[in-house]
């Protein structure tokens, strides 16, 4: 087998995927894998991870796998080992992690200088059981490590069950929160109206109704400022000038507001006039007192 070229016959490779490894990975996330192998022109769907210093670039066809291959490995001229594997290309240093660089440039370590080796993926290159636990890379980088990008195939029975399962833990995790926020809901006491006058006169009304009861259709239905400009300001029961005169800007309006029953009921209020008695004369006088006078004789 050819260091770019994949045994059609042999169906234990496959055709599509490369396998990388080396302690480099061991320091970068998906994304910086994923920049690495474009940085060359190589152009993979996505990544599979193994464990943390190995994983597959897995692309769409086999022509760009062997295309991919050619780019990324260091040189054409060499023989792969026993293993098939070839040295691959350095990370770039702009792909390195932000506290490698740093101490590459103070010369605390090597950085991510590290061999890396590439080869053909075997369809048995994939994680074992229980290998999120034992990472370091998870524990560093999170659980979403490693899941950007293309899933490969995985056996029908196990990753399709864990699929399920995964969304049957959400839907539960939903019904959990609609049912704890129902029963919240059911303790938390109703909120009043409008909160309790503290005052006992406006509670010992006629009607039995509040202050706030009584002003709720003012508040219902507001009066705008407009309306509350233009209406006339209500008429004080003998509203007069400072002197007593009536003001200038009512004159006239008692004749029109006043209407015509009041001021014929004060009409008939008033008692009719006598007609004054004409005053005696002395002489009238005199002879009213001669007869009074004969009367007791």
């Amino acid at each position: 087998m050819e260091e770019d070229v994949v045994d059609e016959e042999d169906l234990t490779y496959r055709g599509n995927a490369i396998l990388l490894q080396g302690p480099p990975i061991a320091h970068l996330p998906t994304t910086n894998l994923l920049a690495y192998a474009t940085h060359f022109d190589a152009h993979p769907l996505g990544l599979e991870w193994i464990n943390d210093t190995t994983c597959v670039l897995v692309f769409e066809s086999k022509a760009s796998a062997r295309q991919g291959h050619r780019f990324l490995v260091k040189s054409p001229t060499e023989e792969p080992d026993p293993e098939g594997f070839l040295t691959a290309k350095p990370i770039p240093i702009a792909l390195w992690p932000p506290e490698e660089r740093i101490n590459k440039s103070l010369g605390k370590g090597e950085g991510l200088k590290g061999t890396l080796r590439m080869r053909w993926a075997l369809h048995d290159d994939v994680k074992r059981k229980g290998a999120k636990r034992e990472s370091e890379f998870y524990k560093k980088h999170g659980a979403r490590a490693g899941k950007e990008g293309y899933f490969s195939p995985p056996p029908e029975s196990g990753p399709r069950k864990k699929i399920r399962r995964e969304r049957g833990e959400d839907e539960l995790r939903v019904e959990l929160d609609n049912d704890l926020d129902d029963f919240l809901a059911e303790d938390e006491p109703e909120r009043a109206s409008s909160p309790p006058s503290k005052m006992r006169s406006d509670q010992l009304v006629g009607d039995r109704r509040s202050l706030l009861e009584r002003t709720s259709v003012m508040r219902e239905q507001p009066v705008s400022l407009v309306d509350r400009i233009t209406k006339s300001l209500p008429r004080r029961r003998g509203d007069r000038g400072e002197r007593g005169g009536t003001r200038e800007w009512d004159r006239g309006k008692d004749e029109e507001e006043a209407p015509p029953r009041r001021r014929r009921s004060r009409e008939k209020e008033l008692p009719e006039r006598r007609e004054r008695p004409q005053k005696k004369t002395q002489q009238e006088l005199d002879d009213e007192l001669d007869a009074f006078l004969n009367e007791g004789r």
